[in-house]
Formats: C-alpha cells, structure tokens, sequence
C-alpha cells in the first residue's frame, strides 16, 4: 500500500526530547501606581511600569490615607492627624504613624524600616520619607518612599 506508514512523522515534537536549561524563575511584579495623576506609570513604549509586590504595598500603604479606601478600610497611613508639622514631638509622631501603618509587612518580614524622616514647608506641608529595606530581593539594597502631605 503507497503512503507514509507513519503519518506523524516530521512534525515538531517528533524525535528525542531535548532538555531545556533551567532558567531562574521571574520575580513577581506589581503594577507601579503614580499618586499625583492617579493612573499607572507607563514606560515610552506605553507598557505598564512594574515594581516588586513588596514595594507596591509599602507605596500603597503610606501613600493612601487611612480608611479613605472602603473595599480596604484597615488600609493607609494615618500621617494628616498629625496637630502640627511645627510641634516639638512631630518627628517621633510620625515615626509612630509610618511603624503603625507598615506593621503587617514587618511583621511578615517583608521590609525592614531603617529610617524615617520629615521635611517641614512654611506653609504648614510635611513631606515624609521612609527608608527601608525589601527582605525578599537580593542583593539586599535601601529603598524609600516618600508620601507628600498638604
């Protein structure tokens, strides 16, 4: 009988199975939310902008503030109650609102805090910046994230 008795044959994934090398698995990513303009960050290429998880929940949590999100209400910071940006104790307050708002990511090892520090305007604005480490990437590297107040 004429024909291929093996119709199969010459097809990809015919043959001896080749191994591929291992390559590293890719970090986790997380979408990189701009707060002044309330839309993601894209790259000239209009792709979104990504970050690590871990960072992207720092951002969230001290760039939100507290309560004001009503699907997440435990969610933000709480850095506007604080009475005045010019008060003798401003500093230690709002180290307290920063370790508050970021106690479930230290406490899941996530991040290490390794400072906090104000930036007082004339016109009553604070400015804070939060210095910490991301536990899950190596070579571990200082990261910060700073969330303006009015």
């Amino acid at each position: 009988m004429p024909g291929n008795p093996n119709p199969g044959a010459g097809f990809p994934g015919d043959g001896d199975l080749t191994l591929v090398p291992f390559a590293p698995p890719i970090q986790p990513r997380a979408l990189w939310f701009d707060p002044v303009s309330r839309d993601f960050l894209m790259d000239s290429n209009g792709r979104y902008l990504d970050l690590h998880p871990v960072d992207a929940a720092v951002l969230s949590q001290l760039l939100f503030e507290f309560g004001k999100i009503p699907a997440v209400p435990t969610m933000g910071q709480s850095y506007r109650q604080v009475e005045s940006a010019f008060a003798d104790d401003v500093l230690a307050d709002v180290q307290a609102r920063t370790r508050v708002a970021l106690k479930d990511i230290v406490s899941r090892g996530d991040i290490t805090i390794d400072n906090v520090a104000i930036d007082t305007r004339p016109t009553g604005a604070l400015f804070v910046q939060v210095d910490y480490f991301n536990e899950r990437l190596l070579p571990r590297s200082t990261k910060s994230a700073s969330a303006p107040l009015a």
